[in-house]
C-alpha cells in the first residue's frame, strides 16, 4: 500500500514539473483522487466476490484464482496449472 502511494506521489511530482505546475490544480487533484477512489472501491468489491465464492460447492473459479495468484504470483506459469 505504501509503495502504491509513493508511486502515485512520484508520478504527480513528475507531471507537475513537466507542466510547470498546471497539473497540480485543486480541481485536477480532486478529479484524480475521485477516480482512484472509484477504481479502488470496485477492486475491493471484486476481491470480496471472488473470495466469497470460494466455498460454494458448484463454484471453484474463485479457488482457482486464489491458488494461482498465491502460488505463482502473476508469473507466466499460471497456464501450467493442472
Amino acid at each position: 500500500m505504501l509503495a502504491l502511494l509513493l508511486a502515485v506521489t512520484v508520478i504527480w511530482i513528475f507531471f507537475s514539473f513537466l507542466t510547470d505546475g498546471a497539473f497540480v490544480t485543486p480541481r485536477n487533484l480532486s478529479n484524480l483522487l475521485r477516480q482512484m477512489l472509484i477504481i479502488g472501491m470496485l477492486a475491493c468489491g471484486m476481491v470480496f466476490v471472488i473470495l466469497s465464492s470460494v466455498n460454494r460447492p458448484g463454484n471453484r473459479g474463485g479457488w482457482l484464482v486464489l491458488v494461482s495468484l498465491s502460488r505463482y504470483r502473476h508469473s507466466s506459469r499460471i497456464a501450467e496449472l493442472p
